[in-house]
């Protein structure tokens, strides 16, 4: 699937701990799902509305280097959608594009 940016949604935790370790290693979902979930602008909403409805603040963190963008797997989701998946990598601080705080 040819996109040019992906998005990962933090907790105000999760998001102060990527900022001081340099890393994400990912979300307990991810961890135990053995790779890091991430989104389209367009998946995002979603997202954001299925899993983060009563949570807030969060963090939506963009990413678009070449390197993530290649390491990339697009696995379908329970609703036939395809969603990218990054294995075997932390996502590192340098590689974030842009962040957005939805209260």
């Amino acid at each position: 699937m040819e996109v040019d940016k992906v998005f990962k949604i933090l907790t105000t935790d999760q998001w102060d701990a990527f900022q001081e370790s340099g890393e994400f290693i990912g979300s307990p979902v991810d961890i135990q799902d053995g790779y890091i979930h991430l989104s389209t602008a367009v998946q995002t909403e979603r997202v954001l509305n299925k899993y983060y409805a009563d949570t807030r603040p969060v963090f939506i963190i963009e990413f678009q280097s070449k390197e993530i963008m290649d390491l990339l797997k697009w696995e379908k989701a329970s609703n036939n959608d395809l969603f990218p998946h990054l294995y075997g990598r932390p996502l590192h601080l340098d590689e974030v594009s842009g962040t957005e705080k939805i209260d």
